[in-house]
């Protein structure tokens, strides 16, 4: 009995331990981290720039990203403060989202990729979300930069205008703050550009630059929080059944207790027998049950089957 409430114990435990946890997503720390968004700047598509800077050095960064979306530049920040290629991968969730991977070689992280720009009549509309529970930062803002012939501008939440007298952009500051990583940071805007012309002056609308190529050698996808989750869940399963078991044996182990043994059950035999008399039809007294190895006669028996006593 010990042996199974201790397995049923430890099968407990193994369960708290391991499912318990399963449910939360590693949240990766930043210092900071900038939001860019630049609708129609240099093609018809909303362009998002994310730069930032992990908390600790060679750390990996995943980055959700908008079905469709075309990375254009990964980069770290060299010591000189210029920007360096950056090796990447893009990978896909067990959930079935794209996420990007990122290990700045440098202190910071610089990425850039084109996405669609929904459009209705000559209305843009900008619905950016970055998920909760895979970043959080120390201190974060978001950057919205319009085209000059931006008009209607709707912007939630709000962000504050630039005052720079030489910008000919409509450009919005938000400042976010702290950001805990346990809800969705998401920003909207809307406005109306009727001539489609874009941010950089004197170039026609064209399509977004063609998606980057990743020249780094290939590495195994990073095991994401979400493939752990998996492997614990499968875990938390086994425990179940190991509790299940437990219970089961447990069970038995009762029933085997409360029975009673075949040596009590001759005993009560030989009881019977004694009170009885072991009368036979015809007033002939005779055993019902041997006297050396406590089994049961039969009719007509006069030596016991099972070790040859003679029946009285």
């Amino acid at each position: 009995m010990k042996r199974y409430t201790f397995l049923l114990l430890s099968s407990a435990l193994l369960f708290v331990a391991l499912v318990l946890p399963a449910s939360a997503q590693e949240v990766v720390p930043l210092k900071w981290l900038d939001i860019r968004l630049w609708p129609e700047y240099d093609s018809p598509q909303l362009l998002v720039i994310l730069e930032g800077e992990t908390a600790q050095p060679h750390q990996t960064v995943l980055f959700p990203l908008p079905a469709g979306a075309s990375v254009h530049a990964v980069a770290t920040t060299a010591d000189d403060g210029t920007l360096v290629d950056n090796a990447w991968e893009q990978i896909t969730s067990p959930e079935g989202v794209d996420l990007i991977s990122i290990t700045p070689e440098g202190p910071q992280f610089h990425l850039e990729y084109y996405t669609t720009l929904p459009t209705e009549g000559g209305r843009r509309t900008i619905d950016f979300v970055l998920p909760a529970r895979y970043i959080s930062a120390d201190n974060a803002a978001v950057e919205i930069v319009l085209p000059p012939t931006a008009e209607d501008v709707a912007v939630d939440p709000s962000a504050t205008p630039s005052d720079d007298p030489a910008s000919t952009e409509h450009v919005l500051l938000r400042k976010v703050g702290a950001m805990s990583g346990e809800q969705d940071l998401s920003q909207s805007v809307s406005y109306n550009n009727p001539s489609g012309a874009l941010t950089v002056a004197n170039q026609p609308p064209q399509a977004a630059p063609p998606a980057v190529e990743n020249t780094a050698p290939p590495t195994a996808p990073p095991e994401t929080t979400s493939n752990r989750n998996l492997i614990l869940w499968g875990l938390a399963g086994l425990a179940v059944l190991l509790i299940a078991g437990g219970a089961f044996g447990l069970w038995q182990s009762r029933r085997s207790e409360n029975s009673p043994s075949p040596a009590v059950s001759e005993l009560t035999g030989r009881r019977k027998s004694k009170r009885s008399g072991g009368k036979q039809p015809g007033g002939v007294s005779r055993d019902r049950f041997c006297r050396r190895c406590g089994a049961e006669f039969t009719s007509g028996d006069r030596f016991c089957r099972k070790c040859g006593e003679k029946r009285l």
